[in-house]
Formats: structure tokens, C-alpha cells, sequence
């Protein structure tokens, strides 16, 4: 390919020309279109705007009217006897229902200082009569050390004298048998 010409430049260049023209004009076309968009909704939004506003004083008209007629009226709202008693005998209740409440509460406290003195006068009582009865029980024993007395199993105190009522009857059944054991029995006693 070889080099172009001028006139060809040229013509290239006019027809290119000649397009971003064309688009240039299309683009200008669409912008007024455009504007012309954005000026109709804008009328239009003012137009909404300004209904909106008068349908808002209709309203206001309309509320303060409303308010108007009730201004200067009074409303009068008288009881009954019978519910002006109830009301009084419903607040004597009260009255008495509220002291009621204070009582119980006080009670209550009455109650619970009465418990701890009571648990605390029942523990020191259990903790003093323990230590009588271990200082009564030392005492008997003491005594009976001195009597020359002293606690036994019974169980073996039985045996025991079980025993002795077989000896004591060997005895007597057989005197001469006897002899060697009383002399025995004699000589452990004396050692």
C-alpha cells in the first residue's frame, strides 16, 4: 500500500468529519430531550407540590375547625352518690389493706428475730446440757472408783456367775474332789 494521496486524506477526513457531526448532532438531539424530560417533571413535581400544599391547609382548616367547636365547651362528669361511697369505702380499704401490709412485714421480722433467738438459746442449752451430762457421768464414775465399784458387761457378768453357781454346785456334790481346788483357789487369793 502505498501512501495516499491528499484529496483522499481530505475526503477521509471530511467523512469522518461529516460522522462526528452527525453524532455530535444525534448527542445534541437526546440532550434536549433530555432537558426537555427534566423541565416537564419538574413542572410536574411542582404542580404535586402545590396540590399537596393546598390539600395540607384543607387539612389544617378542616383540624383547627374540628378543635373550634370543641373550645368553648365544657364537659361535666358528675358521680353518683352510691359511687362517690364506693370510692370512699374503696380507699378506707386501701387504707386498712396498706397497714395490713405493714403488719405482716412487721410480724415477719418479729418472727424471724424470735427464730434466731430461739435457735441460738436451743444451741447454747444442747451445748451446756452435754457438757453436764459428760461432767455427771465423770462424777458417778469417780465415785464408784472409790466404792471399789465399777461398770461390767452384763453379758459377761452372766457368765459369770453361771459359772460360779457350777463351781459352787461341784462343790457340794463332790467335798473331797473339792479340797484341792478351794486349797488352789486359797493359795492364788493370798499371793
Amino acid at each position: 500500500m502505498g501512501e495516499k494521496s491528499i484529496t483522499e486524506i481530505i475526503s477521509e477526513f471530511s467523512e469522518e468529519s461529516r460522522q462526528v457531526a452527525q453524532k455530535s448532532q444525534e448527542i445534541k438531539d437526546v440532550s434536549a430531550d433530555i432537558k426537555e424530560s427534566i423541565i416537564l417533571f419538574e413542572k410536574t413535581l411542582q404542580e404535586e407540590h402545590r396540590r399537596t400544599e393546598r390539600k395540607n391547609a384543607a387539612l389544617m382548616e378542616s383540624f383547627d375547625e374540628f378543635f373550634h367547636k370543641f373550645e368553648n365547651k365544657e364537659v361535666k362528669a358528675e358521680l353518683s352518690v352510691d359511687d362517690k361511697n364506693s370510692i370512699l369505702s374503696l380507699e378506707k380499704r386501701l387504707k386498712l389493706f396498706n397497714w395490713s401490709i405493714y403488719g405482716f412485714i412487721g410480724a415477719g421480722i418479729l418472727s424471724l428475730a424470735i427464730l434466731i433467738t430461739a435457735g441460738s438459746l436451743a444451741t447454747q442449752f444442747y451445748l451446756k446440757s452435754v457438757q453436764t451430762k459428760s461432767e455427771v457421768k465423770a462424777e458417778i464414775f469417780a465415785e464408784m472408783e472409790k466404792e471399789g465399784k465399777g461398770f461390767y458387761n452384763k453379758k459377761e457378768v452372766d457368765d459369770l456367775v453361771r459359772d460360779i453357781k457350777i463351781v459352787n454346785e461341784w462343790i457340794n456334790n463332790n467335798p473331797k474332789d473339792s479340797r484341792g481346788l478351794l486349797q488352789y483357789r486359797d493359795g492364788k487369793l493370798s499371793k
